[in-house]
């Protein structure tokens, strides 16, 4: 997507409609990081995000949380 033909690949940022910025937002700390802090309300959406983006340990993680 970023490195193809594809529009995303000249733009300056790639809007994810289906993802709440706050979810995102944890899920690339974790990516970065390896740690995230997950708060009941934040959960679910981190946990979509996860297995949308195929982040297995942050999925198990969230798993173990629940």
């Amino acid at each position: 997507m970023l490195m193809g033909s594809m529009r995303e690949a000249s733009s300056p940022t790639v809007t994810l409609p289906q993802d709440d910025p706050a979810s995102m937002r944890l899920l690339l700390r974790f990516i970065y990081t390896g740690h995230v802090r997950l708060t009941p309300t934040a959960l679910c959406g981190v946990m979509e995000a996860a297995q949308r983006y195929s982040v297995e340990e942050l999925k198990r993680g969230c798993c173990d949380a629940a």
